[in-house]
């Protein structure tokens, strides 16, 4: 089969293709909709740590800059920063996670957020991102199962304190997006849950009205931080649950690993596979996955959790992380 009338139909067989996989782009479409959604393949992001020049210096290590940079602020910090306005300039998406604490300091309860208490932080964070005015990734409260509880308004400097149930961290995500929506149309809402419990994680969900995309955060934690008894994931059998429980709640929203990595451990597996099989295992195993951003943090490791996350852990785990972000799937056009 030649000339035209193989190349047409295989067009039409790539098509059929990703409708069966759950791809909803179409060829003929914009490149990234308005909603930050690649046409095809997926982002290739990355958290990077915070302090100065990581982001240089851990682009350094992949060898390209990342699509979708992640940061972390809490309830007191003014974003984005101008440090955060110049790397979108230069083509980052970026990924503004805003915590209901205090780091360092106290949490705030949803009750409260949702009741109305902190419109005035609400608001004059929306007139923040319509200054900005190019579209960005904002999400709130990363991973709520961590403190889903009777809110510990006291409690300080303590990230796993509780903030709050179930039903009261929706309505504080509700009180924000239906705030900030109609001054801010550029910010793309992402829910960010742990995904190790999918049904419980899913309860957070606050509708689909207010959120525009699904994370998740899966890790190979094989024989690190205490987990003796963890045996070896894949990053399939890792964020597999959580993606076919989406599939069985019928969510159409597009899919991202907000955070996930793989610890080094060669007597265990190779993290140069783990990384090196990534772009197939999105490509032919979990197309809905349309952005994936490496937990890559260069500071001191958080007390308990010793775990070889970074890119780098390894020379052979460098090679299978550049190799990944060099394949055609993760590299997607902006415009």
């Amino acid at each position: 089969m030649g000339g035209r009338r193989g190349g047409g139909l295989l067009v039409v067989l790539g098509l059929v293709g990703a409708a069966l996989a759950g791809v909803t782009w179409a060829r003929t479409g914009p490149v990234v909709s308005d909603r930050l959604v690649p046409r095809e393949g997926a982002w290739w992001g990355s958290y990077p740590g915070q302090g100065p020049g990581d982001v240089e210096a851990r682009e350094a290590v992949y060898g390209r800059r990342v699509d979708v940079l992640h940061r972390y602020h809490d309830w007191n910090h003014a974003w984005p920063t101008a440090e955060e306005r110049a790397y979108a300039a230069e083509g980052r998406i970026l990924f503004e996670g805003w915590e209901s604490r205090v780091f360092g300091g106290a949490n705030l309860c949803w009750a409260d957020i949702a009741a109305g208490g902190h419109d005035g932080a609400i608001d004059a964070q929306a007139q923040r991102l319509a200054a900005f005015g190019s579209p960005l990734f904002v999400g709130f409260m990363h991973e709520p199962e961590d403190n889903a509880g009777p809110c510990e308004c006291g409690a300080v400097d303590d990230p796993k304190a509780g903030i709050g149930t179930v039903e009261e961290f929706r309505a504080a995500w509700r009180r924000i997006v239906e705030r900030v929506r109609p001054v801010a149309p550029n910010a793309v809402w992402v829910l960010s849950l742990m995904g190790h419990d999918p049904a419980a994680s899913w309860a957070f969900h606050p509708g689909d009205d207010v959120v525009d995309w699904v994370a998740w955060d899966p890790y190979n934690w094989a024989n690190c931080a205490g987990r003796s008894r963890d045996r070896w994931r894949s990053l399939q059998q890792a964020a597999r649950p959580m993606y076919a429980h989406l599939d069985a709640v019928g969510s159409a929203k597009p899919r991202m690993l907000g955070e996930f990595g793989s610890h080094d451990d060669p007597a265990m597996g190779s993290k140069e596979r783990w990384l090196r099989d990534l772009p197939g295992t999105l490509r032919t195993a979990m197309p809905k996955l349309k952005a994936v951003v490496y937990f890559d943090r260069r500071a001191t490791p958080v007390a308990g959790d010793p775990c070889a996350w970074l890119a780098d852990s390894s020379p052979q785990a460098r090679a299978g992380f550049v190799a990944a972000g060099e394949d055609p799937y993760l590299n997607q056009p902006h415009k």
